[in-house]
């Protein structure tokens, strides 16, 4: 990269102060405390689809950099709080990389950031696999 470039891992600094991650983590604890009584649902009646670390996914020294950057420590957060607190949750990222491991084919246009219908399409069977799917 260029001499003073931002590194960026999900449209965010990779790096961010701690006090910023424990603000974050905060806000994290708020919305789920939040949640239940704002969506009229407890906690077993809500899946979460969390994205994977693209576009890091594609190789795995990539992939172990965004673990450690600001949005991947935030989206393994958020992850482990869902799941102890009752929330089941498909994590698209152990997805996409056995799928791009076997296949090679990318999850988004080469101009777009967002899934494309491969994406969707791993997605949309994960979900249909969930408890909330699944008898």
């Amino acid at each position: 990269g260029r001499s003073g470039a931002v590194s960026m891992v999900g449209n965010v600094p990779a790096d961010r102060p701690p006090s910023l991650i424990a603000d974050a983590q905060r806000a994290v604890g708020m919305f789920f405390r939040m949640l239940p009584a704002s969506a009229g649902l407890s906690p077993p009646d809500i899946l979460f689809v969390v994205d994977g670390l693209r576009p890091a996914v594609y190789s795995e020294t990539g992939l172990e950099r965004a673990k450690s950057s600001y949005f991947g420590r935030l989206r393994r957060h958020f992850i482990d709080q869902a799941r102890r607190r009752g929330y089941e949750v498909v994590d698209m990222n152990p997805i996409f990389a056995e799928a791009y491991g076997r296949d090679g084919k990318r999850f988004e246009p080469d101009d777009d950031g967002h899934w494309n219908g491969y994406a969707h399409g791993l997605a949309a069977l994960a979900v249909s696999r969930s408890k909330h799917f699944s008898p």
